[in-house]
C-alpha cells in the first residue's frame, strides 16, 4: 500500500510538472511587444533587436478607435546597425488625432522565418497629428493590357495630401497568393527616371520587368496603391519605408476578363519589390 502510494505521489508530482511547463509556454513565433511613446512628432515605436540575423521588420498598426484591421505602416532594413545597439525605432507621424491606437512588429529572419510580437499598449495621437493620405477620384481605375503586358492609369491622377518636405512617392501592392511586395512606381508627380536618369512622366509600366520571378504564371491581384517614403538614417545607416494605409484600385482590361482584379503575367523578369504582406 506504502509502494503504491509512493508511486501515485511521484506521477501527481511529474504531471504537475508537465502541466506548469505547458502553462509558460508561449509561441516560439511571439515576442515581447514594443514599447510606444507619445511625442511631438507622432508615436514612437521602439523593439529589440532578436539577432544579427534580422533582414528587416515590419511595423503594424491598429486602430483601436475605428476597429480597424492592422495595417502595415512600414519597414525597417537593420544592415549597417551598430550591433551594441540592440533596439531599433519608428516613428508613425501618420496617425490621426485622437485616435487610439496600438502596434506590433514582425521580424524576418530569412530561412529561420518570421517572428511577431505581442501588440503593445494603447496610445492616443498627439495634438497636430494628421495622416498622409492617397486621394483617388470614385472614377479612377488601373488598365492593364495582355498585349505587352502594361498596367496604366485611367482617370484622373492619383494625388498624395503632403507638405514640400515630405518625400513621398506612390507604390503599387501585389500579391501571387505567397508573397505581398510593394514596387515602386513614381514620384508624387507621377515621374520617374528613365534609363538615362532623367525625371519624365511615367503612368504606364511593363510588368514583366515591374514584377520578379516568383510571381512568374501565378494569379496575381493588384490590391491597390500606397505612398511610400524611404529615409535613411545618418547616425545608424538604418533605413526606414514609411507607408500610407493602402488605397483599393479597381483593375479592368479591354475585354472585361479580369475579376477581382486577378490575371496572370507571363515570364516576368524584374526585381523583387518590398515584402508589405501580413503574418499571423
Amino acid at each position: 500500500m506504502k509502494k503504491n502510494t509512493i508511486i501515485i505521489g511521484i506521477i501527481f508530482s511529474i504531471s504537475l510538472f508537465f502541466i506548469s511547463c505547458k502553462l509558460d509556454v508561449k509561441p516560439e513565433n511571439t515576442l515581447h511587444r514594443p514599447d510606444v511613446e507619445v511625442q511631438n512628432s507622432g508615436i514612437l515605436v521602439t523593439g529589440t533587436y532578436t539577432s544579427s540575423d534580422i533582414q528587416y521588420i515590419n511595423v503594424f498598426r491598429k486602430d483601436i478607435t475605428n476597429n480597424e484591421n492592422p495595417i502595415n505602416i512600414g519597414i525597417i532594413f537593420p544592415s549597417g546597425f551598430n550591433a551594441e545597439n540592440k533596439t531599433f525605432s519608428f516613428t508613425d507621424t501618420t496617425a490621426t488625432e485622437g485616435n487610439k491606437y496600438v502596434y506590433f512588429c514582425r521580424y524576418y529572419e530569412g530561412k529561420f522565418g518570421y517572428y511577431q510580437t505581442e501588440y503593445s499598449e494603447e496610445k492616443i495621437a498627439p495634438a497636430g497629428s494628421s495622416p498622409i493620405t492617397l486621394s483617388v477620384d470614385p472614377a479612377f481605375k488601373l488598365s492593364y493590357s495582355d498585349v505587352g503586358k502594361i498596367l496604366s492609369l485611367d482617370g484622373t491622377d492619383p494625388t498624395l495630401s503632403q507638405s514640400g518636405t515630405d518625400a513621398y512617392d506612390f507604390a503599387l501592392v501585389a500579391t501571387n497568393g505567397n508573397e505581398t511586395q510593394c514596387f515602386y512606381l513614381a514620384n508624387k508627380e507621377w515621374k520617374a527616371e528613365d534609363k538615362d536618369g532623367t525625371l519624365v512622366s511615367t503612368k504606364q509600366w511593363n510588368l514583366q520587368v515591374l514584377f520578379p520571378e516568383s510571381f512568374l504564371n501565378t494569379e496575381i491581384e493588384i490590391l491597390g496603391l500606397v505612398g511610400q517614403k524611404k529615409v535613411i538614417n545618418e547616425d545608424d545607416k538604418v533605413q526606414r519605408i514609411f507607408w500610407t494605409p493602402l488605397v483599393s484600385i479597381p483593375v479592368e482590361d479591354a475585354n472585361h476578363t479580369i475579376h477581382d482584379n486577378k490575371f496572370y503575367v507571363n515570364i516576368p523578369k524584374g526585381t523583387n519589390g518590398i515584402d508589405y504582406g501580413y503574418f499571423k
